[in-house]
């Protein structure tokens, strides 16, 4: 039996890590109905259209190059919208799942009726190893649980495709704390305790769109404001939001510039 389950995975220029992502993806216990990989207007769609052949006796996969690059919340609503089965998975060109992800996950939101579901992320494979042993436990989450930040990493996210509010692609970057916050209204959010993703860097200080704290820190802000003005997000809860993140934003660059002169 496979999970009824379509992984969106958005591809740009990552061609030397998208192949550990995807064979994660085969290494599943409970194999995944599709994989639905988009590319976003990269320079090697057509060296990953040859890679993805490879695995066209392994795993269902839906390839989809769109001609000009939009950002990854474009990409993954159009995967979401090519994509067949009862729940999205999302992956990331470079990370990847612990073998038992799919299997733990799906069960978990099939059996307590579940929207959506998250979990735990390892930052960096490369000095930290997934736990042998798998935990089943869970909390609920709510609005409360976003004031301080996101609490859920896009590659931990599993949710119900019948209703699902597509990601808004106006914003590169926190588009994904956006998505989370606007499903809280499609029914019971939960995360699991346990490490079922990871990837290969740091969470704070590395190169690509991730690593620009100043960015980072004013696309934060600027979704919670198209939060509040869409009258998505409560004003008490935009303002405890917006102070915790004038309150983080220095710690990061401080905790940056450690790094940097170590």
């Amino acid at each position: 039996m496979d999970a009824s389950v379509s992984v969106i995975l958005p591809h740009y220029d990552a061609i030397d890590t998208i192949k550990r992502s995807i064979d994660s993806i085969v290494n599943q216990t409970l194999p995944v109905g599709e994989v639905v990989i988009v590319d976003d207007g990269s320079s090697v769609a057509d060296e990953l259209r040859l890679l993805i052949s490879s695995y066209k006796d392994i795993v269902p996969i839906v390839f989809i190059a769109e001609p000009v690059n939009r950002g990854a919340a474009h990409a993954r609503n159009i995967g979401i919208q090519h994509s067949r089965f009862k729940y999205l998975a999302f992956l990331d060109a470079d990370d990847v799942w612990h073998p038992e992800k799919i299997k733990t996950q799906y069960t978990l939101m099939e059996e307590n009726g579940i929207s959506l579901s998250g979990h735990g992320y390892v930052f960096n494979l490369f000095n930290e190893n997934f736990e042998t042993s798998i935990s089943d436990e869970f909390v609920s989450l709510s609005e409360q649980n976003f004031i301080w930040g996101n609490p859920l990493f896009t590659p931990t996210v599993m949710a119900r495709r019948d209703g699902f509010i597509l990601f808004d692609d106006q914003f590169r970057r926190i588009e994904d704390y956006k998505c989370w916050y606007e499903n809280l209204a499609n029914g019971k959010f939960v995360r699991m305790s346990a490490n079922l993703a990871g990837g290969f860097k740091a969470p704070i200080g590395v190169s690509g769109l991730s690593g620009s704290i100043k960015l980072m820190h004013l696309a934060y802000l600027g979704v919670l404001s198209s939060l509040l003005i869409e009258k998505k997000m409560k004003l008490q809860n935009y303002i405890l939001a917006a102070v915790c993140e004038y309150i983080k934003y220095p710690i990061r660059l401080a905790v940056f510039k450690l790094k940097v002169n170590r």
